[in-house]
């Protein structure tokens, strides 16, 4: 029997009595059921297969071709701005064993407690004070980093974007 395992095919008479008690099963039976239409048994997903769907084998014209070509290249195509050296180096130096060290050193330092609402615990970010991207010396520096909740995080840099940001737009936001 295990050499069967997986081959197992069910035949036409066990697949017709499987669907027969299928439909006449459960609170729903025969022409009651919500998927019997005119003596006939739909299945909802056929017809959503089989559905035709206006574009579909329809070929473009040079003109329309060229049209799509000028909005790919538009201000908010996909692939509009691609990514610098510097973000990729930066990516990397995040997931570095010192760039962990740093948080902890910061979460530490400052108990594990949110320097703008002064809860403890709970999710926290560690945030530079000058920004990572632009002052590469003080990446790892203790000293330019601050603990804040995740909250408070994303509600600075709602305030003030995510990129230049200055130590007086922090200490503005710390104080309000």
């Amino acid at each position: 029997m295990s050499s069967l395992k997986g081959k197992y095919t069910r035949t036409k008479e066990i697949r017709l009595k499987n669907s027969q008690s299928l439909i006449s099963s459960g609170k729903n039976k025969g022409e009651n059921h919500p998927m019997w239409k005119g003596g006939k048994y739909i299945l909802k997903k056929w017809n959503k297969l089989t559905e035709d769907h206006g574009n579909k084998g329809k070929k473009r014209t040079e003109e329309e071709k060229k049209k799509i070509s000028l909005a790919m290249k538009g201000r908010k195509a996909w692939n509009k701005g691609k990514r610098s050296k510097d973000y990729y180096e930066a990516e990397l130096a995040r997931n570095t064993k010192e760039y962990t060290q740093w948080r902890i050193a910061v979460f530490q330092r400052d108990k594990f407690t949110c320097q703008k609402s002064g809860k403890r615990g709970g999710v926290l970010n560690a945030h530079h004070i000058i920004p990572f991207s632009t002052n590469k010396s003080l990446r790892f520096d203790v000293n330019n980093g601050i603990t804040l909740s995740e909250k408070e995080h994303i509600k600075f840099h709602k305030i003030y974007g995510k990129k230049d940001n200055t130590e007086e737009q922090l200490i503005l936001f710390l104080s309000k």
